[in-house]
C-alpha cells in the first residue's frame, strides 16, 4: 500500500501502522526521527464522489478521477479504512445510539441535531457516521485523506497544513504515537463527529436561532467559515432576508475567557445592535439549559455510550464557564 501511495506522490517517511492505548493508529518508525506524512491534491478524494457497493466503498464512475487513483483508493480503502476497522467501528457506534433509551435519543435528535445517525436506516447511518469522521474540508471541499485518516485525535497533536498544489501533511517528531489536532472542535463536536469524548479548551454556541428586538439572529456550527480582525478568529457574519446569521460562536475559553463576549459585542456593534450583552446571555443560557437537560435525561441510565455523553456534556459546560468579563477585539 504505502508504495502505491508513493507512487502518486505520496510521502510517508517513518511512517507504520500499530496498536496503541487509543486503538489502531499511526507511530514513529523510530522515534528519535521525525515522521512525515503529506498527502497530494491527487490523493484527496471528494466526498461527492464516493459511493457504496455491498460491504465495498468505491469512486463513482462518473467522477473524475484518475484510474490509478481510482484504482489505490479502492485498494487502500478496502483493505486498511473501511474494510479495515471503519465499518465494524461504524457499525458499532450507530448500534450504540441505537442501544441508547429512547429519551436520550429523542433529545439527542430534537436538541443537538444528532438525528441523521439515530433515526433512519442504520446501514445508511453507518455509511455516513464512517464519511464524516474520516473527512475533512480543505478549500471549500470535503475530501477523504488517504493514511493521514488512520492518526489518531490529541487536542495537541499535529496541526494539518496545507502546503502548495493542495497537499495536506503533518510533520514534526514525537516520542510515541503520531496524533492529529482534528481542527476547530469542541467537546460536543469531538463527539458528534467521531463519537468520543475529548475535554477541549474551548466551547461552540449549538446551533440556534434568537430575536431581540428588530434583530433576528441565526448562530450556524461552521468553524471553517472565519475572518480575522488582527490575530484573533472571529465568525463570518452575513445577512439573509430580515436575519444576521453568524457561521459560529465561541463561548468559552480557558485561556482567554474575555473574548467570547468581545468577539460578540464588536460584531454586534458592527451590525448596529445595542443590547449585545443581553443577546449574549441569552446565548449562553440557551446552551447551558441544552447540556443540564442531556444531563438530567441520561441520570436513570447506565451502559458505556451513557458514560461517554456525560463526560461529554461535563466537558461542554466546563468550557463554558472560562467565559467572564470582556476584552476589545
Amino acid at each position: 500500500m504505502l508504495d502505491g501511495f508513493r507512487a502518486l506522490g505520496g510521502i510517508a517517511d517513518n511512517v507504520v501502522l500499530g496498536h496503541g492505548p487509543l486503538g489502531r493508529g499511526l507511530f514513529p518508525l523510530d522515534a528519535s526521527n521525525p515522521v512525515l506524512l503529506r498527502v497530494p491534491n491527487n490523493l484527496l478524494f471528494v466526498v461527492e464522489d464516493v459511493e457504496f457497493e455491498g460491504d465495498r466503498i468505491r469512486i463513482k464512475a462518473t467522477a473524475d478521477v484518475a484510474k490509478p487513483e481510482r484504482d489505490f483508493f479502492e485498494n487502500y480503502s478496502n483493505a486498511f479504512s473501511w474494510g479495515g476497522e471503519g465499518q465494524s467501528d461504524s457499525t458499532r457506534y450507530i448500534a450504540a445510539l441505537d442501544a441508547l433509551p429512547s429519551d436520550v435519543r429523542d433529545v439527542l435528535a430534537g436538541d443537538f441535531g444528532l438525528d441523521e445517525f439515530v433515526a433512519g436506516d442504520p446501514i445508511q447511518r453507518t455509511r455516513k457516521r464512517f464519511l464524516k469522521s474520516r473527512m475533512i474540508e480543505q478549500k471549500g471541499r470535503e475530501v477523504l485523506m488517504p493514511l493521514l485518516e488512520l492518526a489518531n485525535q490529541g487536542p495537541a497533536g499535529f496541526p494539518y497544513t496545507s502546503e502548495a498544489g493542495g497537499a495536506l501533511q503533518v510533520e514534526g517528531s514525537t516520542p510515541g504515537e503520531i496524533l492529529v489536532s482534528y481542527g476547530p472542535h469542541d467537546g460536543f463536536g469531538i463527539f458528534f463527529t467521531f463519537g468520543f469524548a475529548a475535554q477541549q479548551p474551548h466551547a461552540f454556541s449549538l446551533p440556534m436561532k434568537t430575536k431581540s428586538g428588530a434583530l433576528q439572529l441565526r448562530i450556524e456550527w461552521d468553524t471553517d467559515k472565519h475572518d480575522k480582525r488582527g490575530d484573533v478568529p472571529t465568525p463570518q457574519m452575513r445577512v439573509e432576508g430580515d436575519e444576521r446569521v453568524l457561521s459560529y460562536l465561541m463561548i468559552g475559553h480557558p485561556k482567554f475567557p474575555k473574548l467570547s463576549r468581545g468577539i460578540f459585542q464588536t460584531l454586534m456593534r458592527d451590525a448596529g445592535v445595542q443590547n449585545a450583552d443581553e443577546i449574549f446571555e441569552r446565548i449562553l443560557y440557551f446552551n447551558r439549559q441544552r447540556f443540564l437537560k442531556l444531563l438530567a435525561t441520561l441520570e436513570p441510565h447506565r451502559g458505556d455510550v451513557v458514560a461517554t455523553l456525560r463526560r461529554m456534556a461535563r466537558y461542554q459546560l466546563v468550557a463554558m464557564t472560562h467565559c467572564v468579563g470582556t476584552r476589545e477585539v
